[in-house]
């Protein structure tokens, strides 16, 4: 059995339907948690210290505790999938890789830009849309702090915990842009990393994978193929290059139609 948390939200959140349809059809048995915010309102991480004790998680032997924000799309997101290959490879902190329509603090969630890539082990996942085993929550739980309310911070310390990975063979969406309540969030970062000595610093993507063609139907760490991730920052900075002229192209365009308008009106 595995329990899915969604930050506070409004019960009639589209987001949310979509979630909640999507994982019930899911083969595994999913216990949600959901906190309406127009009855009780905070941020995510209190309500996890509060309510996903330790006891608690033990008693129903939860597999997986995946904390979600309440701003992701899903889109063809197969939860089944996710699970499978966090399984072959041991993972026990993992996250989907953002689209690149998201919004992201953090490149290395982006989705890789070689379309081949279904998994990267990585020393960084983000609390945005992390998953845990059973063993990681319980290892990760006395790190809850009463006064880190958004939980800025806590996505480095789950390198120490356990395995990290992303996997982009099921993106998600970040629908909402970045939290405008950053100041305050960066100080509680400060004061929670401070405590314990750590730092910013994370080395990115460890190993790169693709799937093998000869995918069977339980999924195992033979059915994937680690390729050479050395290219990994040229990718990305020639997939932002083409975003970027794009987006000039498109800036550009404008004014030259508007002149085409004027001399046709003529």
């Amino acid at each position: 059995m595995n329990i899915l948390y969604i930050s506070p939200t409004q019960e009639d959140n589209p987001l949310l339907k979509k979630i909640k349809s999507a994982f019930l059809k899911s083969k595994h048995n999913f216990t949600f948690f959901l906190i309406d915010y127009t009855k009780v309102k905070g941020w995510k991480w209190p309500f996890c210290k509060r309510f996903l004790i330790p006891s608690f998680i033990n008693y129903f032997e939860f597999d997986y505790i995946i904390i979600w924000d309440d701003d992701l799309d899903i889109h063809h997101f197969d939860i089944d999938i996710f699970l499978e290959i966090c399984i072959a490879f041991k993972l026990e902190i993992a996250q989907p890789a953002l689209s690149y329509h998201s919004y992201f603090s953090h490149q290395i969630t982006l989705k890789h830009p070689n379309p081949n890539v279904s998994i990267r082990m990585t020393d960084f996942v983000e609390i945005m849309c992390p998953v845990f085993t059973k063993e990681a929550w319980l290892k990760f739980y006395p790190y809850l702090q009463d006064d880190n309310e958004q939980g800025w911070g806590y996505d480095y310390v789950f390198k120490y915990i356990g395995k990290c990975g992303i996997v982009d063979s099921q993106p998600i969406e970040h629908t909402r842009k970045i939290n405008p309540h950053g100041n305050k969030a960066q100080i509680e970062m400060w004061h929670f990393l401070n405590k314990y000595g750590i730092n910013q610093h994370y080395k990115g993507n460890l190993e790169v994978y693709k799937m093998n063609s000869d995918r069977q139907h339980t999924l195992h760490t033979k059915h994937f193929i680690k390729i050479n991730s050395d290219r990994q920052h040229t990718l990305y900075t020639k997939h932002f290059i083409k975003i970027i002229v794009r987006k000039i192209l498109i800036l550009l365009s404008i004014p030259i139609c508007i002149l085409g308008k004027i001399l046709n009106c003529k």
